[in-house]
């Protein structure tokens, strides 16, 4: 059961319990001394005493006394550990918690700065980064939820993005991959049959021949592409570029900042995995989702591709063995810089990309390309309503929404193998978590401006406290109360007081005082008021 009283109320609750406790144990006692024969008010006594007293009592009179009159020095002994440990044991069953009230809705709209580099428009501030495995949609709504990032914002009131059911309006796509100028080199369009289009291509630094690339469709979505460049001095990091569009819309993504050049390649990861987004609106009210995984990496020399990868990836594919046929022949390799092994099925791309232009060994990466249509869906009324009413704002070019780094550990000195299933999961996890924030997450790019649809609830703090110890508590109080009080008005004062009352009750006449009082005494020999209390043995 949840209430919200405070830890003070509680332990005030528990003190009083114990007190009441405490006090029934005395009343049990008072009455066990009215008609528990010669021994009982020494019982009762001697637990005024303490527990010292108490168990010195037991074991100096064990030989000497009734088993029954034993048996309730140990019951005594017992009741009082239990009385005044009860609420603590009470409070053992008690926890701090909270519960979420006021459940309800807001819309955040907030102004966003997006620099463009190299074409793309990206949401400023929205990357983060996250342990290798760890869950993508998790740190997505961190980010959108992020309190940082939402105005006035209320403390201890919980922001969680709106999500709703959607339907894929599209589970096919054509693909266009390296050559946008299907004009002049039709024969880089693998698949032209689909509701979108996905453009994949990658950026290196050098210039392609296209009109030189060999083409091969080995199977059914599996596609071999070798390409010659004319190489730059330097040689970089292979960005993959993915633009996925229809009539009216293109996202883009791949477009990843901080990507160095490097001269001469090393044996193992390049830079961190990784994990673009992009999402976006088209005028007729679909939307366009995609996510990008890219990971690099770069071989010494190119033999050593197998040995380098098997250390890196879990998964030596067909992909991998292909790229390893491909690159390890020298004929083959004289006339080709750029090296792609491709699988395409649905909406979903797995690329290995590889170039050795100007190299001693070679750049190479994987990545993993998800994509998703959304059927129409209609703008949220709120956010149709801030925006006055204006028409869905239209993409232009490429956009970024979010980027995830994916930080790959050593375990006990040796790095984690990077499994391509995880990654693939990740892209998948990513997309569909896009695509369910709906028209509740919708950024207009022409304005700059974002417009989110939040579910908020208040944070109440209380305690959770277990419904037997509310029903236990409250009823033994009373019990107590009653036993206690029952026994102070209807017993004799000489079997509920202490040694001390019953000597001032024998006093009271001779002092012209009511008992009990404060008397004065002397402990060796005992006496109060200079009367001798016990008699001195000769």
């Amino acid at each position: 059961m949840f209430l919200t009283w405070s830890l003070f109320t509680v332990n005030v609750i528990l003190a009083v319990f114990q007190f009441l406790l405490v006090g029934a144990i005395g009343a049990i006692l008072a009455i066990y001394s009215r008609f528990g024969g010669e021994y009982a008010n020494s019982i009762r006594w001697t637990r005024q005493g303490g527990y010292p007293e108490m168990l010195n009592s037991l074991y100096n009179s064990w030989k000497s006394v009734p088993k029954s009159t034993k048996g309730a020095m140990v019951l005594t002994v017992f009741a009082s550990l239990v009385a005044s440990l009860a609420d603590k044991g009470a409070v053992y069953f008690i926890t701090l918690a909270e519960r979420q009230t006021n459940a309800s809705f807001i819309m955040v709209n907030t102004s966003q700065f997006v620099p463009v580099s190299a074409g793309v428009r990206r949401l400023s501030g929205w990357s983060t980064n996250i342990p290798y495995g760890a869950d993508i949609v998790e740190a997505m709504v961190k980010m959108i939820n992020d309190t940082k990032n939402i105005p006035e914002v209320v403390s201890d009131r919980v922001y969680i993005p709106q999500t709703s059911e959607y339907e894929i309006g599209c589970n096919q796509m054509a693909v266009v991959a390296l050559e946008t100028n299907i004009t002049e080199h039709p024969q880089f369009i693998l698949r032209s049959e689909g509701c979108m289009v996905l453009i994949f291509g990658v950026s290196v630094g050098n210039k392609p021949l296209f009109a030189n690339a060999t083409i091969i469709n080995r199977s059914n979505g599996r596609w071999s592409i070798a390409m010659p460049f004319i190489p730059l001095q330097y040689p970089s990091e292979i960005v993959p570029i993915a633009v996925l569009g229809n009539n009216s819309t293109d996202l883009g993504a791949g477009f990843k900042l901080g990507g160095g050049l490097l001269v001469s390649p090393q044996d193992g990861i390049v830079s961190l995995p990784y994990t673009l987004t992009s999402k976006g609106v088209t005028l007729t009210g679909e939307t366009l989702v995609l996510s990008v995984t890219n990971m690099p990496f770069s071989t010494s020399t190119v033999q050593r591709f197998r040995n380098v990868s098997i250390a890196i990836f879990d998964d030596y594919d067909d992909l991998f063995q292909a790229m390893e046929a491909s690159v390890n022949n020298a004929t083959f390799r004289w006339s080709t810089n750029l090296f792609t092994e491709l699988r395409i099925a649905n909406s979903t791309i797995e690329a290995l990309i590889c170039y050795s232009s100007g190299l001693p060994g070679l750049m190479c990466t994987y990545t993993i390309i998800r994509a998703i249509l959304v059927k129409q869906q209609d703008l949220n009324p709120i956010i149709a309503e801030a925006r006055q009413g204006r028409p869905l704002s239209m993409e232009t070019g490429p956009v970024v929404s979010m980027t995830i780094d994916h930080t790959v550990a050593k375990v006990n000195g040796t790095r984690q193998l990077i499994s391509l299933s995880t990654m693939k999961n990740a892209t998948f996890e990513a997309a569909h978590y896009l695509a369910s924030l709906g028209q509740n997450f919708y950024m207009d790019w022409n304005a700059s401006q974002l417009y989110i649809i939040y579910d908020i609830t208040d944070i109440q703090s209380g305690l959770e406290i277990p419904f037997w110890i509310m029903l236990c508590i409250p009823i033994t109080m009373i019990i107590c109360l009653g036993l206690w009080v029952a026994t102070e008005c209807f017993m004799d004062g000489r079997y509920t007081g202490s040694l001390h009352k019953n000597i001032a009750m024998q006093l009271a006449s001779q002092m012209k005082s009511s008992a009990p009082m404060v008397m004065r005494s002397k402990v060796d020999p005992l006496e109060f008021e200079k009367v001798p209390i016990v008699a001195t043995v000769t």
